[in-house]
């Protein structure tokens, strides 16, 4: 029910915000090297079960439109380097694997997710094809004389192998489905997609089911809460319990108050990305208090920003003055722009190119576009982990000085850069 509450917030109804686009451009991707493969492979069958997988993904996350804007960038790009058949393959992987991805969704049952997949993809895929050689005579006439040669070649193998009888029996049939190949395609096409609906339910469900934990609710996905009024810090977690995956992990009790720079320390495994988790509501508490962190909505202005350990893969915009107004309801004047600029330490870079950004500079880059989000909580997820001992200097005193007006949490293994924080959060491995 939630869930159906989300899709149907008017906040999901606009344009695609860049999470769903950048999801969407990357299974995109991902599928259409699957489409590729499949040329070099025998098992075209199979590498279309896999392919949909992607589009079941985004099913499960994302909003219809997602899948359609997947779609058609996978459709145009495997068009452009494999031509028509294998953009016809992907219409049949983001279909059917939509249709999946949306089963998983919404909890229905097998033969309920074969029906809307052969509702849906197979009454698409069908029409299409039919249409397709009933307008193309010619490439039509092609096809059949190359199916009827390939029927022959396999017609004196079976005779070749005492296996006549078997050949007779199936001739009669195939010639009939040559002569009424506009009956034939769709009936074959139809059991064609039950076996397929089924592989990708069987092989995809747990894969998607997976993904989905593994990458939490996707960024666009309205908090059931979002018609609450955003509650003011701070943010207290009391004895809470999260689960990822099989395995209870322990939270240790924090409370943050506004402002200061809190860091997270302790060892692998010890929960502190699970901890970054719950504050912002990805990991549901399965015991414990957390008071107020769930209405901070992520992304929302005046509400979280999340900060990652990769710079290059929060910077969407070509230049730094698109990525600073990327996904803002209204484009931030050019002070505006020159100001966040200067406080991370980036003045003048308005119309450089991200492309040609440090890994250092890209980390300030989004800790800019953060800022003009006025976020109330700032989390840092190893933002200094992949950067060089001088850039993460610089990171870190952007953080110290953002912190000097509102939340700033900073997951660290880094002993040296403790020395920038109004608290210390050890954490220990602690597993129910």
């Amino acid at each position: 029910r939630a869930t159906r509450r989300a899709e149907a917030s008017p906040d999901l109804k606009g344009p695609l915000r860049p999470g769903e686009l950048a999801e969407a451009a990357v299974l995109a991707d991902l599928a259409v090297l699957i489409v590729i493969l499949a040329r070099l492979t025998p098992f075209s069958g199979l590498t279309t079960v896999i392919g949909a997988i992607p589009f079941a993904v985004l099913g499960l996350r994302h909003r219809r439109r997602v899948l359609v804007v997947a779609f058609l960038v996978g459709a145009v790009l495997t068009f452009l380097m494999a031509g028509f058949s294998s953009a016809a393959q992907m219409l049949i992987m983001a279909t059917f694997g939509g249709v999946v991805g949306k089963g998983v969704k919404f909890g229905w049952s097998t033969s309920t997710t074969i029906a809307m997949t052969l509702t849906i993809g197979w009454t698409v895929v069908a029409s299409l094809t039919v249409g397709y050689l009933w307008v193309f005579s010619e490439l039509r006439k092609l096809s059949i004389e190359a199916a009827s040669v390939q029927w022959g070649g396999l017609k004196r193998f079976l005779d070749g192998a005492q296996l006549g009888v078997v050949a007779d029996g199936l001739d009669r049939p195939i010639q009939w489905g040559f002569e009424h190949w506009f009956v034939a395609i769709p009936v074959f096409q139809f059991i064609v997609s039950i076996a397929v609906t089924g592989l990708i339910i069987q092989i995809g469900g747990p894969a998607v089911r997976r993904v989905d934990a593994a990458f939490g609710p996707p960024l666009t996905r309205a908090p059931e809460n979002a018609d609450l009024p955003v509650e003011p810090l701070p943010i207290t977690i009391n004895n809470a319990v999260v689960m990822r995956g099989s395995t209870a992990v322990r939270l240790p009790d924090i409370e943050l108050r506004n402002p200061e720079l809190v860091m997270l320390t302790g060892p692998n495994g010890a929960g502190k990305s699970s901890l970054l988790g719950a504050l912002v509501g990805r990991f549901p508490l399965s015991s414990g208090d957390r008071v107020c962190s769930n209405s901070l909505g992520l992304g929302r202005i005046d509400g979280t920003a999340v900060i990652g350990q990769r710079p290059e893969s929060q910077v969407v915009g070509a230049r730094v003055n698109d990525d600073l107004s990327w996904g803002l309801p209204t484009t931030p004047g050019p002070e505006q722009m020159a100001a966040v600029l200067d406080e991370v330490g980036l003045a003048g870079f308005e119309n450089r190119e991200t492309a040609g950004l440090s890994g250092g500079e890209l980390q300030r880059l989004a800790i800019a576009a953060a800022l003009l989000r006025s976020p109330r909580l700032l989390l840092s997820d190893e933002s200094t982990a992949m950067l060089d001992p001088e850039a993460r200097v610089h990171v870190l005193e952007v953080l110290r000085r953002v912190a000097n007006r509102t939340s700033v949490v900073h997951v660290t293994h880094i002993d040296s850069e403790l020395a920038f924080a109004d608290r210390i959060v050890r954490v220990e491995p602690n597993r129910s």
